[in-house]
């Protein structure tokens, strides 16, 4: 296990075999291993009782009762494999409301697709403000843009869209970093480590 004086530590929530990863991981970026079990107690937030996961796509729902409304036509439209809000996203949601670990802090996500865990960060969790970032088609930043405004009345800070491909320079400095099924491609493992060390910030990948 690192140190906890290592500027920047990825925190990996292993919802599937991550070997893969081992070879492209390099100091000085360290990639803690967690298993959902187990993370919460590294990771040392406060507890949260559990939001009610019944939610559409299996995301949590509001305080309110209410759900996120996500335009998600999948493989439709020239999107891709972003269109979609896969179990991965559901389950990283449920972890960040489980832990608490959201809260007051500023959250960039990483390779957005539809938004739906940046969202769910700035409706849900009390993020204080939420860029999503998203390196894909104009298709796919669209959607997620949509996906921004027909949720303005869930939101409790502010939310935004830029594009970023990985690897590229950044020009913001987040607090929280989350993102995913963000580690499938293994030729971007290179361009994704880069980015996770540019913004310098602790990352939770599921």
């Amino acid at each position: 296990m690192p140190s906890t004086a290592v500027p920047l530590c990825v925190w990996l929530l292993c919802l599937s075999s991550t070997a893969a990863l081992k070879p492209t991981l390099a100091p000085p970026l360290y990639v803690w291993l967690l298993c959902l079990s187990s993370s919460a107690a590294a990771l040392k937030p406060a507890l949260a009782p559990p939001l009610q996961s019944n939610g559409p796509h299996g995301l949590p729902l509001l305080p309110s009762g209410d759900h996120l409304t996500l335009d998600a036509p999948g493989w439709t439209r020239g999107i891709g494999t972003g269109g979609r809000v896969w179990p991965a996203s559901a389950a990283l949601c449920r972890y960040l409301a489980r832990t608490g670990t959201v809260r007051g802090k500023a959250v960039l996500e990483l390779g957005c697709g539809t938004g739906a865990t940046g969202l769910t960060c700035a409706a849900a969790l009390n993020a204080s403000s939420v860029l999503l970032t998203e390196g894909g088609s104009e298709g796919l930043l669209q959607l997620a843009r949509r996906n921004v405004d027909a949720n303005r009345l869930h939101l409790n800070c502010d939310v935004s869209v830029q594009r970023h491909g990985w690897g590229e320079p950044v020009e913001w400095a987040p607090e929280l970093v989350v993102g995913s099924d963000v580690t499938y491609d293994r030729d971007a493992h290179d361009r994704l480590c880069a980015t996770l060390k540019a913004l310098g910030a602790p990352a939770i990948l599921a």
